[in-house]
């Protein structure tokens, strides 16, 4: 990533502003190379940017997070996805989520993630409701 780095930082010293794909491919390879702290910045860096959101490629963060064992990070880049205009959690972003928290054995936040989303007008489906079973085990 060191690399990845050096390169983002030219990117941004000449004015350029890394897209989706850019940060989606660095935070790639911080969690190939299980470096959490740069997985974190390019994270940073999605949510401080002034550029709209988009639901998948958050969502996509996300599962990278949880796939890393940065739960706290993907539940922040959620709750800053709830707070910006123009994005929204999905059903996908959601699952993710509350399977990441059942695995967790936080039942208690999975539940209120199932508020969230009825909230927000969706209902959770068989993979959802399939989660938190396994959460009553």
């Amino acid at each position: 990533p060191a690399e990845c780095f050096e390169c983002l930082n030219q990117m941004v010293s000449q004015n350029l502003e890394p897209d989706d794909i850019t940060l989606g491919t660095l935070l790639d390879a911080c969690i190939v190379d299980n470096d959490m702290s740069a997985a974190h910045q390019i994270v940073n860096l999605l949510m401080g940017s002034d550029r709209p959101m988009d639901t998948v490629v958050c969502t996509l963060f996300i599962k990278g997070l949880v796939r890393a064992s940065c739960l706290p990070k993907a539940l922040e880049l959620y709750e800053e996805m709830k707070r910006r205009e123009g994005t929204r959690p999905d059903i996908v972003t959601y699952s993710v989520l509350i399977k990441a928290l059942v695995d967790q054995h936080d039942l208690d936040r999975a539940l209120q993630l199932v508020e969230d989303m009825s909230a927000a007008g969706h209902s959770p489906d068989d993979i959802i409701l399939t989660h938190l079973l396994e959460g009553c085990r």
